[in-house]
């Protein structure tokens, strides 16, 4: 169907933008330049939350924070483990800053077993910060449309 069609076209543009800013990272960080995008995009997001949403992001990071304590039984262990950090940080609220950020990219690395060198990303973003700010700029259109499409698909 031609819905169908829409959806696989905004979803492969997508994938290219998303696959530009890897592109960018994949040399000194060829496991987590993937991992590495997926932040920095959630800053712009935070960043720019007021050009998204109504709510405010720190309205709408208390609501998302009640919801998962509403629902810790549900929750994977591991969920158990770094929820309770995540809330008295803020991690969704100060993902709208590069300090915030940068912090969750050292937490990231620790976390992981073997050399990543994701704390030092954060220097990569403020270098490039205007080239990946604009593949998010065209990412985000992209996947709200993307997820429109596939509800009227549904």
């Amino acid at each position: 169907s031609i819905l169908l069609m829409l959806i696989l076209d905004c979803f492969i543009l997508a994938i290219s933008i998303t696959g530009r800013s890897k592109d960018c990272l994949r040399t000194k960080y060829p496991k987590y330049s993937g991992v590495i995008v997926d932040l920095y995009y959630d800053h712009f997001l935070a960043a720019g939350f007021s050009h998204y949403s109504q709510v405010s992001l720190q309205q709408f990071s208390e609501d998302n924070y009640r919801i998962l304590k509403d629902n810790w039984n549900v929750l994977p262990p591991r969920v158990h483990y770094f929820l309770p950090f995540m809330m008295e940080r803020n991690w969704l609220l100060n993902y709208a800053t590069i300090e915030g950020i940068g912090n969750a990219l050292r937490g990231l690395s620790k976390r992981v077993s073997f050399e990543n060198k994701m704390d030092e990303s954060v220097y990569d973003l403020q270098e490039r910060y205007e080239e990946f700010e604009k593949d998010f700029s065209e990412f985000f259109p992209e996947l709200v449309k993307f997820v429109q499409m596939k509800r009227e698909a549904q």
